[in-house]
């Protein structure tokens, strides 16, 4: 997939190649002061980009970064603007799979890594206020969910449960708590 992510403190855009541009977005800004922003995205692979790349050669700054002309302005508009994602594919997906997605999202890891930490109730604390901040867990939920030894398995009755599994369990416990 072919993103377009724009610094909005320098107006450059990157043209880049990613399987997830979303997840590309949020390891950039890690590193970026200014804020970044997905414009958006188009189908294709190296090939694509590398044609991109020289279309826009003369707009080129450093690696992957243009100024912003009116050219490459009317490539960007004529895309559909970036979104999170469409309604029809967020009811496609097993929940399971938008709760790592929504992970990967907020902290720039990727799928297999955010899936680990689901399954082994184990991520690290450096990543938990980007997680809040992202409005994927409040820092409450993932105190409780880290608290929790179980660790969740790979049978589709917890697959499929996914956050609201990890809910139900914790105002259970919170039952059980306000019982004694």
């Amino acid at each position: 997939m072919i993103y377009f992510i724009r610094d909005t403190a320098t107006g450059l855009v990157k043209i880049g190649f990613s399987d997830s541009p979303r997840g590309r977005l949020a390891k950039m800004q890690v590193d970026c002061p200014g804020q970044l922003l997905l414009l958006a995205t188009q189908e294709g692979g190296r090939r694509v980009e590398s044609t991109l790349h020289e279309r826009f050669a003369h707009l080129h700054v450093r690696g992957e970064w243009h100024r912003l002309g009116d050219d490459l302005d009317a490539h960007i508009g004529s895309l559909p603007p970036a979104s999170l994602s469409s309604p029809a594919v967020e009811r496609a997906r097993p929940k399971h799979v938008l709760l790592v997605e929504s992970l990967c999202d907020a902290t720039g890891v990727g799928f297999i890594t955010a899936r680990s930490w689901l399954r082994r109730k184990s991520i690290p604390g450096r990543y938990w206020l980007a997680i809040s901040k992202a409005g994927v867990m409040s820092l409450e939920e993932l105190a409780v969910m880290m608290a929790d030894p179980t660790p969740d398995t790979d049978d589709h009755r917890h697959q499929h449960g996914g956050l609201r599994s990890f809910r139900a369990r914790r105002e259970g416990q919170e039952q059980n708590c306000e019982a004694a």
